[in-house]
């Protein structure tokens, strides 16, 4: 475990991990190499609007403040991009072809 020393250059990298439950498999969007090709603006509106695919907490990033919106962007822009795109979402019943965690309820009363 790197016990919270990550190098600068792999900040907000991520990982090709999807998560897997009764919605499908959806997989985190790489922020850092997204917010390069997004203005300002835009990213503002997805923390803001945003409300769709599992495992987000959209209930309370939508909460988030313009200005805290604001300096999210510059920061993440000022890392540069690095890594690939990840995988669209997949609909319930679709294999994934990469890796992923298996979220599902267990012993749940009848």
């Amino acid at each position: 475990m790197s016990e919270g020393k990550v190098p600068e250059e792999n900040w907000l990298y991520g990982l090709l991990l999807g998560w897997r439950g009764t919605w499908g498999t959806t997989y985190p969007p790489k922020l850092r190499l997204r917010v390069q090709e997004m203005i300002e603006e835009e990213l503002a509106l997805v923390l803001k609007e945003r409300k769709d695919l599992p495992l987000m907490p959209w209930m309370n990033i939508n909460k988030i403040s313009k200005e805290d919106a604001e300096a999210l962007y510059h920061f993440m822009k000022s890392l540069g991009p690095k890594g690939e795109h990840v995988t669209e979402a997949l609909d319930p019943g679709v294999e994934a072809e990469t890796p992923y965690l298996r979220l599902e309820p267990q012993n749940l009363p009848q």
